[in-house]
């Protein structure tokens, strides 16, 4: 699926990772909360570059079990290059340089992901959730990264399968979906269990 054209007036461009000078915004959060997301960012940071120099070095002509898992099993260059190019542009952008916004519960009710949210439009700003602090290290920066796929200015992806079984089913049946499904990103870059 093509970037979704936004208009320049509600056009948000993300800051430089060469502008990474500063933590992460928090707004809103009780100081343990501020830390815990203060260490997810840098924690997602960590998995977009490795998920970027695992891609570099896998061209999609390679089979590898991570790829496939994730994204599908026989990758077309197309595919390979929109995951390749939504992680390279994750990459250039720091998570600590984005705004993070703790909401209510009753924000959160019914949502696709009931940890966090954002918006295609809105690059650079999250909103956490309360359920978003009884996760995991690892999904609290994988959850980032879904999150920032979904971003026009990245990746613009939606959620066509939840959770990992349904996303590894995804990849089986529907590689194209696959590599625009927010979960998939969140999954491959959290690589838990490692595949090589």
């Amino acid at each position: 699926m093509p970037p979704l054209r936004v208009p320049a007036h509600l056009r948000t461009e993300l800051p430089t990772a060469a502008s990474a000078t500063r933590a992460a915004t928090v707004v809103g959060c009780p100081p343990a909360n501020t830390t815990v997301i203060e260490t997810a960012t840098h924690n997602a940071d960590a998995l977009v570059h490795n998920a970027t120099a695992y891609l570099a070095a896998h061209p999609f002509t390679s089979v590898t079990a991570r790829y496939h898992a994730w994204f599908g099993v026989a990758p077309t260059f197309a595919q390979h290059s929109r995951v390749s190019t939504i992680f390279a542009t994750m990459n250039d952008t720091s998570f600590t340089l984005h705004e993070y916004t703790c909401v209510p519960e009753t924000q959160c009710a019914g949502l696709v992901t009931d940890a966090a949210y954002t918006t295609p439009w809105t690059p650079g700003r999250v909103f956490v959730c309360p359920k978003y602090f009884s996760r995991t290290a690892t999904a609290q920066a994988g959850l980032l990264v879904h999150l920032a796929t979904q971003w026009a200015t990245v990746g613009d992806t939606g959620h066509w399968a939840i959770g990992e079984e349904n996303s590894k089913s995804l990849a089986l049946r529907n590689p194209f979906l696959a590599v625009d499904n927010g979960d998939s990103f969140e999954y491959f870059a959290e690589n838990t269990p490692p595949l090589s």
